[in-house]
């Protein structure tokens, strides 16, 4: 699932420095923990430009990845090659990505 942005908090950018809470008081969703319980992999992509294109479906609160997980990285933070504006200097961008383990239990 990817919990930001979704269907009821469409916000993408994030200060760097900054705690932030998923879901927090302003959200309209709650995250709910069902079986299978055991180890979860949250992923977290953080980027100065505008990431790839996932597949997306709209799954309640939430946004389903439809793109198979093998292929996420690439779709986030390929390399493209793209025609230069004339007079306009290319952008640098940057990127950051992190995983965390959580225990699910009952």
């Amino acid at each position: 699932m990817q919990l930001l942005p979704n269907p009821y908090r469409q916000e993408n950018y994030f200060n760097g420095g900054t705690v932030y809470e998923i879901p927090s008081g302003k959200d309209q969703f709650a995250l709910e923990v069902e079986p299978p319980f055991g180890e979860e992999r949250i992923f977290v992509y953080g980027s100065s430009s505008p990431l790839g294109d996932l597949n997306l479906r709209e799954a309640g609160r939430v946004y389903q990845v439809k793109t198979e997980s093998r292929d996420i990285g690439a779709k986030t933070r390929g390399v493209k090659i793209r025609l230069n504006e004339p007079g306009k200097p290319p952008a640098a961008s940057e990127f950051y990505e992190e995983s965390h383990s959580v225990l699910t239990r009952e």
